[in-house]
């Protein structure tokens, strides 16, 4: 397990952002009116935001960042990080990172990259961010995360009725009074339960030179299933055991939006109370890196803007990867959802 810990960087913002267009499982013409009422009873998806290619990842989180900076009255000349974390950016090279500091209208003496990181990136984005920010001494920064369903093929039932479209905007501030308490994980040995296959230069030839990035994902639930199940508890209880915290000190328990299946799973393994295991899956599906943000957001906007809160957040997924995050809020500054 690799644990660290980081003092020093207050979570102080979230926004997020989908697509106004809403699709309905019951609408989806590939499943049968029996695929369909079991997809909603298991699975736990009733709709998913789809841009459908009006809206890249990037113009999501844009809508989110911005929204919230001007929520925070912080001066884009202000930020010094700028951090996104998609599998979906704009473009192949360059980093969607980069022309979002452009956007956004902030300064070129900034620190700004994209992660290649898929349902862990939001843990993984924080980690990062936090880190850089309190090494340089960066006084403010933003971590974007987001996907939009364009590696989903639209036929294929697995994947695309699962895979929803958002954007979100973390804002982080350096301040002397904050802990956030990390474990993060990695086994490439299961790189191909999640994959993208016939794509990026392994796939490279004479012949396809120019659709190496046009590419579709394939998912092996069973696969999925039983390395979330095997991995993500211990690493859940690990990180409370080291931190000396309780299931009773923990108000809310915010994991990555995978499937019913695999999230009421967990949550009964750890013997998480409902009430403190909060869904945005029926109405948003699986978003991928946005999901634990989405969540809060639009699930505990209330409660994050007016009280202190214990969180604990753990993102799951592709690579295979594994991540979660024990953090303090207080009074977080949660613009409402934002619908393109």
């Amino acid at each position: 397990m690799a644990h660290h810990q980081l003092q020093g960087i207050d979570l102080c913002g979230l926004a997020a952002c989908v697509p106004g267009n809403k699709l309905a499982v019951t609408e989806y013409e590939h499943f049968t009116m029996p695929e369909k009422k079991d997809f909603i009873k298991h699975v736990g998806v009733e709709y998913k935001r789809y841009s459908n290619g009006k809206f890249t990842t990037a113009d999501l989180c844009f809508a989110a960042a911005q929204k919230l900076i001007e929520e925070l009255n912080w001066s884009p000349s202000e930020i010094g990080l700028v951090i996104l974390v998609t599998q979906t950016p704009d473009y192949t090279l360059p980093a969607s990172s980069i022309l979002l500091q452009n956007r956004l209208g902030l300064n070129k003496n900034i620190i700004a990259f994209d992660i290649n990181l898929g349902c862990s990136g939001w843990v993984y984005g924080l980690s990062v961010a936090a880190g850089l920010m309190k090494s340089l001494k960066i006084d403010k920064g933003l971590l974007l995360t987001g996907e939009t369903s364009v590696i989903a093929e639209y036929k294929n039932k697995t994947t695309f009725p699962l895979m929803g479209d958002a954007g979100t905007a973390t804002a982080l501030l350096n301040s002397d009074n904050s802990k956030m308490s990390f474990d993060l994980n990695t086994n490439g040995a299961g790189y191909d339960a999640i994959i993208a296959h016939n794509s990026g230069a392994r796939f490279f030839s004479a012949s396809n030179a120019g659709n190496i990035y046009n590419h579709y994902v394939s998912l092996d639930s069973q696969r999925v299933l039983e390395f979330c199940l095997f991995e993500v508890v211990p690493s859940v209880k690990s990180l409370m055991d080291s931190n000396a915290i309780a299931l009773t000190d923990i108000d809310y328990f915010i994991f990555h939006q995978a499937n019913k299946i695999i999230n009421e799973n967990l949550r009964k393994k750890l013997g998480v109370p409902s009430e403190k295991f909060p869904y945005s899956l029926r109405e948003f599906s699986n978003t991928s890196s946005a999901s634990i943000p989405l969540t809060i957001v639009t699930q505990l906007a209330n409660e994050i803007k007016s009280k202190k809160l214990t969180m604990l957040c753990s993102g799951f997924g592709v690579g295979l990867s594994w991540g979660s995050v024990i953090l303090k809020t207080e009074k977080v500054v949660c613009p409402e959802l934002i619908e393109l």
